[in-house]
């Protein structure tokens, strides 16, 4: 016979082979390992302030300029990128 006879004849038989596939299946996936994605840390770090009020050269002066001083200390730093308006 047939799977497909045996699931006509017997839909129970049918259905409980289903869900016991499904069960198994969920199972196993659950239990896969994930060896392809490297572990990776992304290098970029935004930092947004606000100042309500100032033009952008008070802005660059008292919260840009101190915050790239800081930023620029830390290790393997290669590019900062800053916008004031």
């Amino acid at each position: 016979m047939s799977m497909t006879s045996i699931c006509v004849k017997r839909p129970v038989t049918g259905i409980m082979l289903f869900v016991a596939l499904t069960i198994l299946g969920g199972f196993t996936f659950s239990r896969l390992k994930i060896d392809m994605y490297p572990d990776i840390d992304l290098p970029i770090i935004a930092v947004i302030t606000s100042y309500t009020g100032a033009d952008p050269e008070a802005i660059e002066q008292l919260v840009t300029k101190p915050i790239e001083e800081a930023v620029s200390s830390v290790e393997n730093v290669d590019t900062i990128t800053s916008t004031s308006q």
